[in-house]
């Protein structure tokens, strides 16, 4: 039997290490009767190392590279050392692509195609021309794609390790699939879906179909692996869809008792439709959940981010130094290393420290951060990322202005880590208050993209009085930060507040305020509301 190992992997070291690739493999072209289908090898493939092959399948309607458009697996499976190949269905008599999965789906003209034996003949040619770990058999689907992907879990489960279905459904007879062996589901669903009903159905876009519900979907599949039908929801929230703020999808899991090689989640994906906005969370979670055997951890994101970090001087004779505290309240250890993002810059390739390991229930305190995880000497100023291996890592930093005169002291500025969830969707307006510009006090704003996409923030300046005083922009580079220093200081002396937004797809944005006293130059944080 297949399906028996234990994948334990490095993920922090997988996912952030600088990989020396050998000699690069061309992608391999293959058809099988339908066309050619496109097999991507990674940069980092050896002929000699069996590789994980990615399935991915498009929605009704949609094909291969539309797919994969919406997904943006690619990057993520050159960098994890995957196969991938995101094949197209037939198209039946409207025009449309599609998948023959359940008898809800989506077979409209009922030319009864077999999908599932042409797909599993793809993945064994795959596996000759290539060398495929056939215990790592993955396939991901969305819609049409995601009920096909249970098909094939039901039809072909002795080289299928794990599938993830977006907005799909298994068969509504659990009599009807007999799966070989067990195999890792997970179902992610939005409970606004108007097409693939969450609660299940007996229509699909106003076709004929009956399907079940995602719950019902996800309990099914905890049968099939012998799992205990109380699921696991331990674990917080997450960020699946950009277009919803915070995190906004809940967890469960059942995998307690399951056969060897089986498991069942379901994410909820709260007041989220058919097709999501991909959040940049979303695609290294899935592809976490498959290489983790299921237990879809949480460590191949940057987990946490410090808005703001200087070592550097400010405005009024201030010099800033960032203070960090680092606190483990897991009953394990914790690896983590940090990621210098400085200001202005782009920061897809940022400035990494060594790994460092933090002991359960532990804290640590850097004194100086920048300079002690980096060396990074004076002037500098930036936002500070933390990558971890643990959801119980917790941190918040201290900006302190370092006093020019020995009994003058400083409070400094508490600046809490925050996940990218805790960041604000395209156009999701948020307000800044304590805008405050006078002879006493003075107003920054700063702002963090916490993406790997550009965008540009938008803000409208208020008086206390609702009055509309002004307008401001700034554009944030992949993962960048920026500040306005002094942002009410035209309409001065005036207090109000600020809103701001994200007008661009893609971005995730986080901004603060700081009100400073002119005297001292000690900060106080002003976090969203």
């Amino acid at each position: 039997m297949r399906k028996g190992r234990n994948m334990s992997m490095r993920w922090l070291a997988v996912l952030l290490a600088v990989v020396s690739f050998g000699p690069v493999h061309a992608d391999v072209v293959l058809d099988l009767g339908r066309g050619p289908v496109t097999v991507h090898v990674p940069p980092s493939y050896d002929p000699s190392q069996p590789a994980p092959l990615v399935v991915s399948l498009h929605g009704y309607g949609g094909s291969g590279q539309g797919q994969e458009n919406y997904t943006q697996l690619l990057p993520w499976t050159d960098q994890l050392g995957l196969l991938y190949v995101s094949p197209d269905g037939t198209v039946d008599s409207t025009g449309s692509r599609f998948w023959n999965a359940t008898d809800a789906c989506c077979d409209i003209d009922g030319s009864g195609v077999d999908d599932s034996g042409y797909l599993r003949s793809l993945i064994d040619t795959i596996a000759a021309e290539l060398n495929v770990d056939t215990e790592r058999v993955y396939l991901f689907g969305h819609s049409n794609g995601g009920f096909m992907v249970y098909r094939m879990a039901c039809d072909h489960a002795d080289i299928i390790a794990a599938v993830a279905s977006l907005a799909g459904a298994t068969f509504v007879d659990p009599a009807d699939c007999t799966p070989s062996a067990p195999v890792h589901t997970l179902q992610v669903h939005g409970t606004l879906d108007p097409l693939a009903l969450y609660q299940g159905g007996i229509d699909i876009g106003g076709y004929p179909a009956v399907y079940p519900g995602a719950v019902e979907t996800t309990e099914i599949w905890a049968a099939y692996n012998q799992c205990s039908l109380v699921p696991d929801l331990s674990q917080p929230a997450i960020d699946v869809s950009s277009s919803i703020s915070g995190c906004e999808t809940t967890v469960a899991r059942y995998g307690d008792g399951c056969d060897v090689g089986g498991s069942s989640a379901l994410w909820t994906i709260v007041g989220g439709g058919h097709g999501p906005n991909l959040s940049p969370e979303f695609v290294p979670r899935v592809l976490d959940f498959f290489l983790s055997g299921g237990r879809g951890g949480v460590v191949s994101l940057p987990r946490l981010v410090i808005p703001a970090a200087a070592n550097a001087a400010g405005a009024e004779g201030s010099f800033y130094e960032t203070d960090l505290d680092l606190s483990n309240a897991g009953d394990t250890d914790v690896d983590y290393l940090f990621s210098w993002l400085p200001r202005g810059a782009n920061n897809n390739d940022p400035l990494q420290s060594e790994t460092f390991t933090l002991g359960a229930g532990q804290s640590v305190r850097y004194s100086n951060v920048l300079a002690e995880a980096f060396d990074l000497s004076p002037d500098v100023a930036g936002a500070l990322r933390i990558d971890t291996t643990s959801e119980e890592l917790h941190a918040i930093a201290r900006i302190a202005n370092t006093p020019q005169e020995p009994d003058a002291g400083s409070f400094g500025q508490a600046m809490a880590a925050i996940r990218p969830c805790d960041c604000t969707g395209r156009n999701e307006r948020r307000r800044l208050l304590f805008g405050t510009e006078n002879a006493e006090m003075r107003f920054n704003v700063g702002c963090l993209n916490a993406s790997d996409t550009a965008t540009r923030v938008s803000f409208e300046l208020y008086a206390a009085d609702g009055t509309e005083l002004g307008t401001h922009s700034m554009i944030l580079m992949p993962w960048g930060n920026d500040q306005l220093n002094k942002i009410f200081d035209a309409y001065r002396p005036v207090s109000g507040y600020v809103e701001y937004w994200s007008d661009l797809p893609g971005g995730n944005v986080y901004c603060y305020g700081s009100l400073l006293d002119n005297v001292t130059s000690d900060p106080t944080t002003v976090p969203p509301m």
